[in-house]
């Protein structure tokens, strides 16, 4: 399987997920490739540092259909990055876009639903695949059962995904199991799956925890009856 097939290059906006080494001016020389390679910086998204090399997110806008093999290379050659993966995106932010969903369930006054997390979280993780599952479900997976046994996010290659994903996502890949601390919801574990050259930051599983932690609050209030309104 080609891993970097697995979004369709739909328009020109793209996320680069590279890895580079953390000193002064290593970003600027990434910026420079990209600029020369007609794409123009959105955002980026420092996901974790440690010891001599960084992990960022960039969305990155493109005049015309990039050639992202060459520009692979060139960041190998001339900015000492590796570009660890890439797929089409939207401009919209991540986290603005989470903030909006949230907004729009406490403006309704009605519980979130599963759909509706999972949409939030394969939006964080930039994912073509992501679910929440209640224990019996998740415990048919090894990550799922690893991360209830442990109590702490666990990812595993595997190629066994639930229908419809399987068709999405063929092929082995990284599924990331992340277990919900309060069960009051019916949420278990959080799903996530990604290409295996895709690894999971300790940023994104923040993330996912901290999102997951918020809709199971905002359950609880509007479950309360304690609306906006009241």
């Amino acid at each position: 399987m080609n891993h970097d097939a697995t979004v369709p290059l739909v328009g020109h906006i793209i996320r680069l997920r590279i890895s580079l080494t953390d000193r002064a001016g290593a970003l600027g020389q990434v910026a420079t490739i990209i600029g020369i390679h007609g794409g123009n910086i959105l955002s980026i998204d420092v996901h974790r540092t440690g010891g001599e090399s960084a992990v960022d997110d960039l969305v990155v806008e493109f005049s015309d259909e990039p050639d992202l093999q060459d520009l692979r290379d060139d960041l190998a050659m001339n900015a000492a990055t590796s570009l660890v993966s890439y797929q089409a995106t939207d401009a919209e932010d991540p986290v603005v876009a989470n903030m909006g969903r949230v907004a729009a369930i406490l403006e309704a006054g009605r519980g979130h639903s599963a759909d509706t997390l999972a949409e939030g979280i394969a939006d964080l993780c930039s994912s073509p695949v992501a679910w929440v599952s209640s224990r019996d479900e998740a415990i048919r997976y090894d990550a799922g059962r690893a991360a209830l046994e442990g109590n702490r996010a666990v990812f595993r290659r595997t190629s066994t995904l639930p229908e419809p994903f399987a068709t999405r996502l063929p092929g082995e890949v990284c599924l990331l199991a992340v277990p919900n601390s309060d069960g009051s919801s019916g949420v278990a574990v959080v799903f996530v799956a990604r290409p295996v050259t895709m690894d999971f930051t300790v940023t994104e599983i923040a993330r996912i925890e901290t999102l997951t932690a918020l809709y199971n609050q905002i359950e609880r209030l509007l479950r309360s009856g304690q609306t906006p309104d009241a």
